[in-house]
């Protein structure tokens, strides 16, 4: 399965480029509102795929420097991103 990549994340790398722009803080509101905006990544279905039984979301910022050096290959994105949340689930159960 490959994850569901925003149309905007490449433009939205360029503009987290910076520590500054990870580490402002966001603003409180509902997780519907902060996927809507963009500020949140659902990455449930590969969460699912390594164990997780609960939906799961990534911040943009964490999605971005997680997967930094991918490029625009969409396998080594997915790749990536499921060696994330598997070091995740298995640190859970640890």
């Amino acid at each position: 399965m490959r994850a569901y990549l925003p149309s905007s994340y490449f433009s939205l790398r360029r503009q987290a480029a910076t520590a500054d722009a990870c580490q402002r803080e966001a603003p409180l509101y509902s997780r519907t509102q902060a996927i809507r905006d963009g500020m949140l990544i659902d990455v449930t279905p590969l969460a699912r795929e390594v164990g997780f039984r609960d939906a799961v979301a990534l911040t943009r910022c964490a999605l971005i420097q997680s997967t930094d050096d991918c490029g625009a290959d969409q396998a080594d994105f997915d790749a990536r991103l499921l060696l994330l949340l598997f070091s995740a689930v298995s640190a859970l159960r640890a």
